[in-house]
């Protein structure tokens, strides 16, 4: 649950919603707030009343559940461009994944280095798909 505030609009009906016998997660950071001191009371509040605080990150993933759903790479991307730790972490994953389809990672005395893998022939540029949830990296150098 959100509201346009998160002291009165979220908290009040969240709080109704609690003594109705409902479990309510408040998206903290899809409602406003005047200041921080404002947001915070208002967040302590609400856990006082038995009110579970949330972000939309988290309600967006347990909204996909399954990265393989055919909206994982468009929830991807969003994460990507809103959540800088995630955005990081799917650019690495990007470019070890591109990495690792031209060749094989093998650890020579605790450093990992390419060597091409035998049945490549030609030098592979991964597309979009091949990098998504679809294509895993085992995937790639067996198929």
């Amino acid at each position: 649950m959100a509201g346009v505030t998160v002291d009165v609009c979220l908290a009040f009906a969240a709080m109704q919603a609690v003594d109705a016998g409902y479990s309510v997660y408040g998206v903290v950071d899809a409602s406003g707030g005047l200041d921080v001191t404002t947001r915070e009371l208002a967040i302590a509040r609400m856990k006082d009343h038995g009110i579970t605080p949330i972000n939309w990150t988290t309600v967006a993933a347990e909204l996909q559940r399954d990265w393989s759903l055919l909206t994982g790479q468009d929830l991807g991307r969003v994460f990507h461009d809103h959540y800088h730790s995630y955005g990081l972490l799917m650019d690495s994953f990007e470019s070890v994944t591109a990495n690792v389809v031209k060749g094989v990672l093998v650890e020579r005395q605790g450093t990992p280095t390419l060597r091409p893998h035998p049945g490549i022939t030609q030098e592979v540029a991964p597309n979009e798909s091949q990098i998504g949830p679809k294509a895993t990296t085992s995937e790639a150098l067996i198929g």
